[in-house]
């Protein structure tokens, strides 16, 4: 359908005069999903939250994070452990060496994230492990809320124990749901207030 006429559109990226407080850039990836938080105040930061499969991180992912001159990440945050969003794992911690990883602590039968906790042992490499209630402070003014998933939840599918995320920043809240499927959508409704979930921009990916 991109292919017809008026089916797409080239959209230049925006001229600021000033680098802006936090940036956010959603990748579009295929089957998955990478984000990349930039934060200018007091020194620059920036952070991922999850990085596409392998493929997508080795031809997607990092050119983009080097064309933005990031040669080190302060933060990976992984959501769940389908392979289509932390399959570049690996790669990424041997490029950019995080300062920080941040999980979940939901276990899944993920070969990929089995083996990247192997990766992180055998490097002495720690991790911290998040869940609904806590707070990640990744500058003056700019806050990422862990929504989901609460501590001892039972869910079957990977999709329904991805993190859901709000990052607060400078006023204005961005909710990241990654593949959150009907049994979290459905827990939050019943769980969270409405200011919870409240948010200027949805960050969303479609999977079951």
């Amino acid at each position: 359908l991109a292919a017809l006429p008026g089916g797409h559109f080239h959209v230049a990226a925006p001229a600021f005069e000033r680098a802006p407080l936090c940036e956010i850039e959603v990748l579009d990836l295929p089957g998955g999903g990478a984000a990349h938080v930039r934060i200018d105040r007091g020194g620059r930061r920036d952070w991922m939250i999850d990085c596409g499969s392998a493929f997508a991180f080795r031809s997607a992912v990092a050119p983009y994070l080097h064309s933005r001159g990031v040669d080190r990440l302060d933060g990976l945050v992984l959501t769940h452990g389908d392979a289509q969003h932390l399959g570049g794992a690996a790669d990424l911690l041997e490029m950019f060496n995080p300062g920080e990883i941040v999980d979940s602590p939901l276990r899944d039968r993920s070969p990929k994230r089995k083996a990247l906790h192997a990766a992180l042992e055998q490097a002495g490499r720690g991790k911290s492990i998040v869940r609904r209630g806590d707070t990640l402070t990744l500058a003056p003014g700019v806050t990422l809320h862990v929504l989901f998933p609460p501590g001892g939840l039972r869910a079957g599918p990977a999709d329904d124990k991805a993190l859901v995320l709000r990052l607060d920043a400078h006023g204005k809240r961005v909710l990241f749901t990654s593949d959150a499927g009907f049994l979290t959508e459905r827990w939050l409704l019943e769980n969270a207030g409405p200011e919870e979930l409240r948010c200027d921009v949805l960050v969303k990916q479609i999977h079951a």
